[in-house]
C-alpha cells in the first residue's frame, strides 16, 4: 500500500539493477489502474513490466514470470499460459448439456478451465468462448483434473487442464493476437 517517491524509487533501482540480467527492465511493479504519469516515470527510469491492481495470484506469478523471462520467452507459443478470467462453453464428449466454466489460463496448445465436476483425464471436449466479436472453437482432451485445492498450484478452483488440437490458421492467427495482447498488458 501506499507509492515510492521518485527518489526512493531511484535510490531503490541503482541498488537492485546490477543483480539483475536486462536491469531495470527486469522490475516488476505493482501501480493502480493506469495513471498516465506514472506510466511515464517507470518508462523513464526502465522499468518495463507493470502489474496492475487489484490483481490475482496468477497474474503475480504471470508477471514475476515476464519480468524474469528473455523476451523471446514470452511470444506467444504452444508452452506460454496467459493468465484471465474467460467465460466459456465446456462440451464433453457424450454429454448432451454443456457445462459452464471459466478459463484461468490459455495458450496456443491448452487451457486450463475452472468448472464444477470436472471430466475425467482423456475425456474429449470443445471449449467455446469469445474473444472481442469473434468466438473461437478448441477442441482437445483433458489432460489433468482438480478436484480440490494443491498447495503450491496457482489454480486453486477444480477443473481441467486441456491439450488442444492445433486449430485452423485463422484461429490460430486470432488466439497469437490475443494472446500477444494479454502479454502487452503486462509491459510499459
Amino acid at each position: 500500500p501506499g507509492t515510492l517517491p521518485p527518489d526512493a524509487l531511484d535510490t531503490m533501482i541503482a541498488r537492485i539493477t546490477p543483480a539483475l540480467w536486462a536491469g531495470a527492465a527486469a522490475i516488476l511493479v505493482v501501480a493502480p489502474p493506469r495513471e498516465r504519469a506514472l506510466m511515464r516515470m517507470l518508462r523513464d527510469r526502465g522499468v518495463r513490466w507493470v502489474l496492475h491492481a487489484p490483481y490475482d495470484e496468477a497474474e503475480l506469478r504471470f508477471a514475476v514470470a515476464a519480468a524474469l523471462a528473455s523476451e523471446d520467452a514470452l511470444e506467444p507459443r504452444s508452452g506460454l499460459r496467459v493468465p484471465i478470467r474467460l467465460g466459456v462453453t465446456l462440451r464433453v464428449a457424450g454429454e448432451e448439456t454443456p457445462r459452464t466454466g471459466t478459463i484461468r489460463n490459455l495458450s496456443l496448445a491448452g487451457a486450463y478451465v475452472a468448472a464444477f465436476a470436472p471430466p475425467e483425464p482423456g475425456t474429449a471436449v470443445v471449449l467455446e468462448f469469445g474473444l472481442g466479436e469473434r468466438s473461437l472453437r478448441l477442441v482437445g482432451t483433458v489432460v489433468h483434473r482438480v478436484l480440490a485445492p494443491e498447495p503450491g498450484r496457482a489454480e486453486q478452483e477444480p477443473g481441467v487442464g486441456v491439450r488442444c488440437d492445433p486449430p485452423p490458421e485463422p484461429e490460430r492467427r486470432l488466439l497469437e493476437e490475443f494472446l500477444r495482447e494479454r502479454i502487452d498488458s503486462f509491459r510499459l
